[in-house]
């Protein structure tokens, strides 16, 4: 094997170690402090034994302990930082969660969905059938952040449109955060997070169902059904920005970018399904 081949094999181990939005933090941490306890890890970055004694095994190669049992990096963590902060001519700055200040108090929850990947994703399921359960029942659909009429569509038929908005909204966000920007793969944390953009609806539904069941309310009217959608276009748009931001490292103004375009080519299939009186 050539010395340029290893070269890059060596490269390509370290973005496989790091595809872990939690590996990179760690890495990075260390590279900040020179050398960090195991109290920091768990007190101040709030991980668990088991969860950061997972991660530390994996990066055996990048990371050791030394003589006063402190975390340091060995001289090829050293070589993956540099690789990190040189990749696709990314700034440093830009690698670190840069968390919308108005939605911070979402930055924990989008590490736990990176953390737990598999059973978030579960439970964004389950969210997200929920609140479709509770849609159908007002005699409605939702698109993603779009609640519209059925126009008599069965309730499978809306369950299939919601997953399917659900499931566009994550794959688009994850290929455009990986083939545009170079960020590497995590779905099911993503997709969980775009979960998140059926709750303003969803919670409407619930309103309304229940307040229909207490004969409370015939209908909702068209001007408040309106000014909820204006509120669910700037919450889907903030929300996605926020864990994109936070799940794939990227700057604000980039992430809201992505966030828009999905946004947008989700408001494009709207427009011809109601073209088609699928949805009005």
């Amino acid at each position: 094997m050539t010395s340029g081949s290893k070269k890059t094999t060596n490269e390509q181990t370290i973005f496989e170690i790091l595809a872990h939005p939690l590996r990179r933090r760690i890495l990075e941490e260390i590279h900040n402090r020179g050398e960090v306890s195991y109290s920091i890890f768990t007190e101040e970055m709030g991980l668990q034994a088991g969860t950061l004694y997972h991660h530390l095994r994996l990066m055996r190669e990048l990371i050791e302990q030394g003589p006063n049992k402190k975390y340091r990096l060995t001289p090829k963590g050293a070589r993956a930082i540099e690789l990190v902060h040189s990749s696709e001519g990314a700034l440093v700055s830009e690698l670190k969660p840069v968390p919308i200040p108005s939605l911070k108090v979402f930055t924990p929850l989008f590490r736990s969905f990176a953390d737990n990947p598999t059973r978030s994703f579960v439970e964004g399921a389950i969210v997200v059938l929920s609140f479709l359960w509770f849609v159908i029942s007002i005699g409605a659909v939702v698109f993603g952040p779009f609640l519209l009429a059925s126009s008599g569509l069965k309730p499978h038929e809306v369950i299939l449109l919601g997953l399917g908005s659900w499931s566009l909204c994550a794959i688009t966000l994850e290929l455009l955060a990986r083939k545009v920007y170079g960020r590497p793969k995590n779905t099911l944390a993503l997709a969980t997070a775009c979960s998140l953009i059926f709750v303003l609806p969803g919670v409407l539904g619930v309103l309304v169902f229940l307040l229909t069941r207490l004969e409370l309310i015939e209908s909702i009217s068209s001007g408040t059904l309106l000014l909820v959608e204006v509120g669910a276009q700037i919450w889907s748009v903030l929300v996605i920005s926020a864990a994109i931001s936070d799940l794939k490292h990227l700057s604000w103004e980039r992430a809201t970018l992505l966030a828009l375009i999905v946004n947008y080519l989700l408001l494009a299939i709207v427009l011809v399904l109601v073209s088609l009186n699928t949805i009005g």
